[in-house]
């Protein structure tokens, strides 16, 4: 039993460093390309009407982050037929598909970060998590060229998720590489600050095809919707209300009309990140402390140094 056991261990611990080895020589913008592909065949199904309805499901429940046993099935189920798997069949067909586009969206979008996050957490050496940490910013600018805003947003929410802020070793590391610069410049575009007047700035002036991080377009409706009434105090319908509304969501859609087209379905790469497995948050935070426990203070350190010399 201890001998399967260990020819267990060994056969994932092969297959972790083969998986590792071939994603980190996957180029980054063909990556990128196929992020940008998968989100825009979300990102086209969303109707109108389905923004509307999302603000009433948003104030009930707001789907905001992935379960242990709630992963995204929607994604790539028209490759994935097409491919004839018989594995991802089966499991498409025992979980229920996502009600709507725009919570497929939502669960794409925390199924990359998890993704992001597991990746990183799982390599229990320094330079592998340094290596992966470099290669998702390096996916992150190769996102911005293609104004992939939502799939750049959730590769920011990955690299950003406590469990991997938090290594310290591997991020000092990473800060001296010249991506590093490239990766700030991103995180500056996407900051909340002013209530994310830099993205607003560069989507506003982004061409066409391109893809808006519907998070905070989402919010924008939710806030919309909550501040005013529908109807005004003399009982009339309150237009101005909807008519803000209807700006906001032709603003995402508006996006729609041009696709790219130069973009074909990779299904190596598809493949890839479709059957890559992702920790629930816990876990990846129990995960992070494994690899780089906490530093002990040195407070005490520095008290008995101050002692010694007294």
């Amino acid at each position: 039993m201890g001998r399967f056991s260990a020819v267990h261990d060994r056969s994932q611990k092969d297959h972790a460093a083969q998986s590792l080895k071939l994603f980190l020589n996957m180029m980054d913008k063909c990556v990128a390309e196929q992020l940008t592909w998968i989100e825009a065949e979300v990102f086209g199904k969303i109707k109108t009407r389905e923004f509307v309805r999302s603000i009433w499901t948003s104030q009930c429940r707001r789907p905001t982050s992935i379960s242990s046993d709630e992963q995204f099935n929607f994604r790539y189920e028209r490759w994935a037929e097409e491919r004839g798997s018989r594995k991802r069949r089966a499991q498409s067909s025992q979980q229920q598909a996502p009600s709507s586009a725009v919570v497929a969206s939502i669960s794409h979008f925390n199924f990359i970060s998890a993704w992001v996050a597991t990746s990183i957490v799982s390599q229990p050496k320094l330079n592998k998590r340094v290596a992966l940490l470099e290669k998702f910013m390096f996916i992150a600018v190769e996102l911005r060229n293609y104004n992939n805003y939502n799939s750049l947003m959730a590769i920011l929410a990955g690299i950003n998720n406590a469990a991997v802020l938090r290594l310290r070793q591997t991020r000092e590391v990473v800060s001296n590489k010249k991506i590093y610069k490239q990766f700030q410049s991103l995180e500056k575009l996407m900051s909340t600050d002013r209530s994310f007047s830099s993205y607003r700035m560069a989507l506003k002036a982004s061409g066409t095809p391109g893809i808006p991080y519907l998070g905070i377009h989402n919010q924008d409706l939710v806030s919309l919707s909550e501040a005013n009434k529908d109807f005004k105090t003399d009982g009339t319908i309150h237009w101005e209300k909807f008519r803000l509304m209807g700006e906001s969501i032709m603003g995402m859609l508006k996006f729609q009309n041009t696709s790219y087209q130069n973009i074909s379905p990779d299904q190596k790469i598809l493949s890839f990140i479709a059957d890559s497995c992702v920790m629930t948050e816990d876990e990846q935070y129990r995960r992070s402390h494994l690899i780089e426990p906490r530093l002990k203070s040195s407070s005490t350190n520095k008290l008995r140094d101050l002692w010694s010399r007294v």
